[in-house]
């Protein structure tokens, strides 16, 4: 991964400004991990969030990043993991944002 979106990254989950969801990318104004991702590079991606009741939809990601995202930030995979579990599975099963942001600093250029 991108050195410098990794600590934006980890600086958004950091900020308070997101309110942490699960299942989903986007919700409302909830937020999985991979979702605060999409969020702080939409605009340099010039993307926008497709509103939706169920869930909110980003360049056709729902669930895990959409291929335009995954590339920009330098990651290999759309559900990227730290050791066998992926960021999105922390995340759904209550992982907070700070834990997951120290595994993103600690395993950057893993991811």
């Amino acid at each position: 991964m991108k050195q410098e979106i990794a600590e934006r990254w980890v600086q958004a989950l950091r900020s308070g400004k997101y309110k942490q969801g699960r299942g989903v990318l986007k919700q409302d104004e909830s937020f999985c991990c991979l979702g605060v991702l999409c969020d702080i590079t939409k605009d340099e991606l010039e993307l926008e969030w497709i509103p939706d009741p169920d869930s909110d939809s980003l360049d056709g990601g729902l669930l895990v990043l959409p291929l335009s995202v995954m590339d920009y930030a330098g990651l290999s995979a759309r559900n990227p993991a730290v050791g066998v579990k992926t960021l999105s599975d922390m995340n759904d099963a209550g992982v907070k944002f700070n834990r997951i942001a120290k595994l993103i600093e600690k395993h950057w250029e893993e991811l």
